[in-house]
């Protein structure tokens, strides 16, 4: 079977990028199924939103350009802070593909998207050390909180940002925001997701 193509998403970073050898600017990103570096065609393995979230964060972590002896610097939360906006109103395909029979999102994809989400912005606070020097992986999902149902009638877009960081661990605060639900000023659904750092040697905590 032949993968649809879903179309534009539209990604935001707080910095700039570089993705087969085209500078991305910071700002508003208009992603495609062209943009994978693996040559996977958007949907085909996962949501959209996770192809392009996995493009995002080979392209924001470009490992050879890591320095293997630099020194963890302090990192802000706007520089890692990373927003994911679904246009479905003028992408129908995209919309079908996140609801359910009923017309509601559907909470398993975006609870993908959120893990994908996370990740992203786990190895963006991490630079320059990541990838090449720390593994990142989902210790925990502490708390997922649906505040209101979304439906994919209207807009909808998820946010994502550092909320704590420890030694080896971080805790990730993740929103989802609907055009529907209260005009998108108030989010609809709020989770906290852990990430710890591992050697990929020693497995052990770094």
């Amino acid at each position: 079977m032949v993968p649809r193509r879903l179309g534009p998403i539209w990604l935001r970073t707080s910095s700039g990028a570089n993705l087969g050898g085209v500078r991305i600017a910071a700002g508003w990103r208009r992603w495609t199924s062209s943009d994978a570096r693996t040559g996977v065609a958007v949907g085909k393995f996962h949501s959209p939103i996770v192809d392009a979230l996995w493009a995002m964060r080979a392209a924001e972590v470009d490992v050879s350009a890591v320095d293997a002896s630099a020194e963890p610097t302090p990192m802000s939360v706007e520089a890692s802070r990373t927003v994911v906006e679904y246009d479905f109103g003028a992408n129908p395909m995209l919309s079908e593909h996140y609801r359910n029979p009923y017309g509601s999102v559907r909470i398993g994809r975006v609870l993908e998207d959120l893990d994908a989400l996370a990740g992203t912005v786990s190895a963006k606070h991490n630079r320059p050390r990541a990838p090449s020097k720390l593994m990142l992986v989902t210790a925990s999902v502490d708390r997922i909180q649906l505040l209101q149902h979304a439906d994919t009638r209207s807009n909808m877009k998820l946010e994502g940002s550092v909320a704590w960081v420890g030694r080896s661990s971080m805790v990730l605060r993740l929103l989802a925001f609907s055009e529907g639900v209260q005009g998108g000023q108030e989010p609809w659904l709020e989770a906290d997701f852990t990430f710890v750092a591992r050697d990929p040697a020693t497995r052990r905590s770094a």
